[in-house]
Order: C-alpha cells, then structure tokens, then sequence
C-alpha cells in the first residue's frame, strides 16, 4: 500500500459515507472506512503503474470468445454485435482485438474495468466484465441512441 494509508486506525470499520484523506478534517460523526480507503488506493496505483505501460499481461479477443460470453448471458445478437464493434474500436491499430490487464482489472476504452469476480478463469473473468461494462454504457447511451438500445435486448 502506498504511503498514508496507515495514519487511519485498524480497529475503525463500517460504512462511511464520506471517504476523507485524513483524520484531521473527518467531522466527528464520520465513520472511517478503511477497506473503502485501501480499495481507493489500490485503484489509483494501479492508474499510475498503467500510466507508465506496465502490465502484466494482454488478453487477445475473437470473435467466438465474445459470442459465447454473451450467449452465456442470453442476450441477442444485435447486443453481440455491439460488443465485437466495441472491441475492434479498442483495439484499433492492431488486426485482432484485446485487452491489456494488471493484476485484477484491465483497460478498455480508456477506462479501468475489474475482472468479474463470478468466474474461476481468467479469460472468463474478463469477458464477463467487458460484456457487462459494454451492456452499462449502451444503457446510459454512451455508444448508441436510447431508442436503439431497446433492440439490443439487453
């Protein structure tokens, strides 16, 4: 863990509703939440070493990969489409898509996506994650119109 995070007392647990950056400024009535405060640091390491291009491995997409995973989750075929049209954006430069992780969470779209923690392989833990992050985008109409994502059936 980085510098810091040891100032906040172990012993201190519970729901915070508001994460603090040090025991001088948290008003009385907040709880500290040390889980929520390690998890925040672990997330803006895991930027920083991915800032430098330093992963531990990639994970090449085709295109059977993508429609097995989202027939797993039983949505259509348009949705699967999406999918694939979104992997091959992100892979842009390169012929075959894929995705570049670091220890629990991989970069897609320019964004930092934790594996699914449902599944036992890897390979699954990403394709899960990445039709879910997809499927919450197309609702909140990142990629497509709100009256297009009713066809996606998802």
């Amino acid at each position: 863990m980085p510098e810091g995070w040891e100032m906040y007392p172990k012993s201190v647990t519970g729901d915070a509703r508001e994460v603090v950056k040090s025991e001088d400024v948290a008003p009385y009535h907040v709880e500290i939440d040390v889980e929520a405060i390690k998890e925040q640091e672990r997330i803006e390491m895991w930027h920083q070493v991915a800032g430098r291009w330093l992963w531990e491995g990639d994970f090449e997409i085709s295109r059977r990969m993508v429609r097995n995973a989202v027939a797993h989750r039983r949505y259509s075929k348009e949705f699967e489409q999406l999918v694939w049209e979104r992997c091959l954006k992100n892979s842009a430069p390169r012929k075959k898509p894929r995705v570049l992780y670091l220890v629990d969470a991989f970069l897609f779209e320019e964004e930092r996506v934790p594996f699914h923690k449902g599944f036992d392989i890897k390979e699954d833990q990403i394709m899960q994650a990445l039709i879910e992050h997809v499927r919450m985008n197309a609702k909140s109409g990142k990629y497509t119109s709100e009256s297009s994502v009713n066809k996606f059936k998802i």
